[in-house]
């Protein structure tokens, strides 16, 4: 499953929501915060639910890093759920642990549950990425 790199917004594209301008890389409006790939990011949630019903890890994985790059690092959902991943990394917790203490607790709706593989997929691309950047500190 390959999903096609986001397309950024071209110059002077405004905020379907309030109508501010949108500069060409933002992944969210600079007034209200809305999420410029909204759609991209439930089609992309849509396929990695759909992966994982096929068993499909891999498909998985992919579609949730693609959403990652749609998600705002500044948006309160990321940076919740990366820094339960990493107060749980500095503990020294195996990605096992990490995935059962359930860090996207209060965002299940958004993300899925952790019993689910596409939410358990999420946690461990955040879990792996926070891992690469210890080990080169």
């Amino acid at each position: 499953m390959t999903f096609p790199p986001p397309v950024a917004a071209s110059a002077g594209v405004r905020c379907p929501q309030c109508g501010a301008d949108i500069a060409p890389a933002a992944v969210s409006c600079p007034d209200c915060h809305a999420l410029i790939h909204a759609g991209q990011l439930k089609s992309l949630a849509d396929a990695a639910r759909t992966a994982a019903a096929r068993g499909d890890v891999s498909g998985q994985l992919e579609a949730w890093r693609v959403a990652l790059t749609l998600l705002p690092p500044e948006s309160a959902q990321f940076r919740t759920i990366r820094d339960r991943v990493q107060a749980m990394l500095t503990a020294k917790m195996t990605l096992t642990q990490v995935q059962a203490a359930n860090p996207t607790q209060g965002f299940t709706t958004r993300y899925g549950s952790v019993s689910s593989s596409a939410a358990s997929t999420f946690v461990e691309s955040i879990y792996t990425s926070l891992s690469s950047q210890a080990k080169k500190e």
